[in-house]
Protein backbone atom coordinates (compact mmCIF):
# COMPACT_ATOMS: atom_id res chain seq x y z
CA UNK A 1 0.00 0.00 0.00
CA UNK A 2 1.36 3.63 -0.99
CA UNK A 3 0.39 7.08 0.86
CA UNK A 4 1.86 10.19 1.14
CA UNK A 5 2.22 10.98 5.23
CA UNK A 6 1.23 14.58 6.62
CA UNK A 7 4.08 16.33 5.36
CA UNK A 8 4.20 14.62 1.88
CA UNK A 9 6.23 11.98 1.66
CA UNK A 10 5.34 8.90 0.11
CA UNK A 11 5.28 5.83 2.03
CA UNK A 12 5.02 2.39 1.12
CA UNK A 13 4.17 -0.85 3.27
CA UNK A 14 2.52 -4.25 3.14
CA UNK A 15 -1.36 -3.89 4.01
CA UNK A 16 -1.08 -5.65 6.99
CA UNK A 17 1.16 -3.40 8.33
CA UNK A 18 -1.12 -0.44 8.41
CA UNK A 19 -3.17 -0.69 10.88
CA UNK A 20 -1.28 1.70 12.90
CA UNK A 21 -0.27 4.24 9.94
CA UNK A 22 -2.55 7.55 11.49
CA UNK A 23 -4.56 7.97 8.19
CA UNK A 24 -6.77 10.45 9.89
CA UNK A 25 -3.82 12.74 9.42
CA UNK A 26 -2.87 12.50 5.76
CA UNK A 27 -3.36 14.67 2.67
CA UNK A 28 -5.38 13.92 -0.12
CA UNK A 29 -2.96 12.56 -3.46
CA UNK A 30 -5.49 14.20 -5.72
CA UNK A 31 -7.76 17.51 -6.11
CA UNK A 32 -11.48 16.50 -5.68
CA UNK A 33 -12.41 17.93 -9.13
CA UNK A 34 -15.59 20.08 -9.47
CA UNK A 35 -16.92 21.02 -12.97
CA UNK A 36 -20.63 22.03 -14.68
CA UNK A 37 -22.45 18.62 -15.80
CA UNK A 38 -21.12 16.35 -13.81
CA UNK A 39 -22.33 13.58 -12.46
CA UNK A 40 -20.54 12.55 -8.97
CA UNK A 41 -21.10 15.34 -6.25
CA UNK A 42 -17.56 16.05 -4.57
CA UNK A 43 -16.88 18.25 -1.40
CA UNK A 44 -15.85 18.90 1.78
CA UNK A 45 -17.22 18.06 5.74
CA UNK A 46 -16.50 18.58 9.09
CA UNK A 47 -15.51 15.94 11.01
CA UNK A 48 -15.73 15.91 14.51
CA UNK A 49 -13.75 13.11 14.97
CA UNK A 50 -10.15 14.50 13.18
CA UNK A 51 -10.82 17.92 14.04
CA UNK A 52 -11.19 19.18 10.34
CA UNK A 53 -12.50 18.85 6.99
CA UNK A 54 -12.90 15.51 5.29
CA UNK A 55 -12.80 15.48 1.03
CA UNK A 56 -15.42 13.32 -0.25
CA UNK A 57 -16.63 12.36 -3.50
CA UNK A 58 -20.14 10.78 -3.98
Amino acid sequence: MAWSDADGIERRTELDETASAPFEAVSPVRRFPSYRGQRNFPGLYWSATVGGHVGFES
